[in-house]
């Protein structure tokens, strides 16, 4: 059933804690939330796309998007992070806790919140653009992207999967799985690839 919002714009992501606190996002700072019953557009501060949304709780959503732009709700309103200067499109995020928040994007960018401070690095091996994130706990976490890129956390460095530029060099877009060792990753020209070790 198509629901009724208070936009016209473009929605690029979604994500929810339960069936009374969904959060979208999309162009030009739009956010909309869900309390079960009607979709509110909340103020955000910002006209930046925002394509990736995710939280611990409905009282702790992240949201990311282009010029590097990060924002964070404390439950009652958006407030934009300081991350680092010159950091280029974001465009996911997934994290294990409040202490443990993942943010990807362009030119294989990796951030990571610990609950204090942010701390870049770069993807390796060099990879494009990270479309998407997701994890099954802070020891495992999987990212795609541009090429068939689809590299996987597993401590202190990524490993490219044996997947990556094997099975598909089409662009990845998103990620999702059950568990370290049932991951769905989908992209371009209607590719889908499924992890099993």
């Amino acid at each position: 059933t198509q629901q009724s919002t208070p936009t016209t714009k473009n929605l690029l992501a979604v994500w929810g804690i339960d069936a009374k606190n969904v959060w979208a996002v999309g162009v030009s700072g739009t956010v909309l939330k869900w309390d079960g019953t009607t979709w509110t557009q909340l103020p955000t501060g910002t006209t930046a796309s925002l394509s990736g949304v995710w939280g611990t709780s409905a009282s702790d959503v992240w949201t990311v998007g282009e010029n590097g732009v990060i924002l964070r709700w404390n439950g009652a309103s958006w407030t934009q992070a300081t991350a680092l200067a010159g950091t280029t499109g974001l465009n996911a995020v997934w994290g294990s806790g409040a202490r443990d928040v993942w943010f990807a994007g362009d030119g294989g960018l990796l951030l990571h919140f610990d609950g204090t401070t942010f701390t870049a690095s770069t993807l390796s091996p060099a990879v494009g653009t990270v479309y998407g994130l997701w994890g099954s706990g802070a020891s495992d976490l999987w990212a795609v992207g541009d090429s068939g890129t689809l590299l996987n956390y597993t401590g202190p460095s990524y490993t490219t999967s044996a997947q990556s530029g094997v099975v598909s060099t089409a662009g990845l877009r998103a990620v999702w799985g059950t568990s370290n060792s049932n991951v769905y990753a989908v992209g371009d020209n209607g590719t889908i690839l499924h992890y099993l070790p």
